[in-house]
């Protein structure tokens, strides 16, 4: 909403594609949008030759109903195989980058690679992929790759997130939403995260240390944003450790986007992990306690934290 502000763009023009069973309750755009959820949780098939095909009918079908002549695509990053797939449309003429959370991966804005990383991408696209709708991604932004646009423009509400994109940044403003719910001043809100289900944290540890956070800042009534990707088992697990020290909770559903209420709300406290929404947080002026280094003692998230170059809190 606030890249269609910014640029004035007709919202009668705009297409938002939704995945991972958001829903827009909250938020009346004025435009078209589709959920795309189905079609995204099964992107990894895209990476298999046997079944790339049928899926990328089906994307190539979707674009051709929704959009018109030609489209602009507006994406968090390129190393998403879905968002691959949607660039190399024919009907695509240009992309642009825009935010999404705040945490900034230093080592995914690769801006040339290693010769290994190269060998690898050729041996991976050019002798098993044998198609040009999708890439092997070692980062957001592989300039061989974007080829449709001599210029790349990027969106954030500041320059902090794209630093390490080779792009011209543009300062965008979220809008004010009247929310359905009224947030209580100065109340905490818990943020968790999908890292057990994405293989980023063992299960048993991260949970250790949920009960930890807990423990540590549950107030007498609190907020919790579950991730989609974690399970009823482990948000069950989670809600049991404000019960047992007996303090009052509320749910945020996915229908309210955690990013909205930051923009439309002062003053709260946001504790967490590793979440992108508390650099989000931060960067609006919220208080923030993130206790990534608790999980430090995880190898997994430690190779996680390694691999993309994760700037720390």
């Amino acid at each position: 909403m606030g890249v269609l502000d910014f640029l004035k763009i007709d919202k009668e023009a705009v297409v938002f594609l939704y995945s991972r069973h958001y829903s827009n309750s909250l938020i009346e755009p004025g435009c078209k949008t589709v959920d795309v959820t189905d079609l995204a949780d099964r992107q990894e098939q895209l990476l298999d030759n046997r079944k790339r095909k049928g899926l990328l009918d089906e994307i190539d079908k979707l674009i051709d109903h929704v959009a018109g002549s030609s489209f602009v695509l507006y994406a968090p990053h390129f190393a998403m195989v879905f968002a691959q797939a949607l660039y190399t449309h024919k009907k695509c003429v240009k992309a642009a980058y825009i935010q999404e959370g705040g945490m900034i991966y230093r080592k995914s804005i690769t801006t040339h690679l290693s010769f290994r990383q190269k060998l690898r991408c050729f041996v991976a696209d050019k002798l098993y992929r044998h198609t040009d709708r999708i890439w092997r991604a070692y980062g957001w932004y592989m300039p061989v790759k974007l080829n449709k646009q001599r210029d790349l423009d990027s969106y954030a509400i500041s320059d902090e997130y794209f630093k390490y994109l080779p792009s011209t940044n543009h300062i965008i403003r979220w809008p004010h939403v009247d929310m359905p719910l009224a947030i209580k001043d100065n109340a905490h809100v818990f943020v968790f995260d999908g890292f057990v289900k994405n293989g980023l944290v063992e299960q048993e540890f991260y949970l250790d240390k949920c009960k930890k956070l807990v423990d540590k800042f549950a107030q007498p009534f609190n907020y919790i944003k579950f991730h989609p990707a974690q399970s009823q088992e482990e948000c069950d697990t989670i809600k049991s450790y404000f019960d047992r020290q007996g303090r009052k909770y509320e749910v945020l559903d996915n229908s309210i986007p955690l990013e909205i209420v930051l923009a439309s709300t002062s003053g709260l406290s946001v504790i967490g992990f590793g979440s992108s929404l508390l650099y989000f947080a931060r960067d609006l002026g919220h208080i923030v306690h993130c206790m990534d280094k608790w999980l430090h003692g995880s190898p997994l998230y430690m190779q996680y934290k390694v691999r993309y170059g994760l700037d720390d809190f």
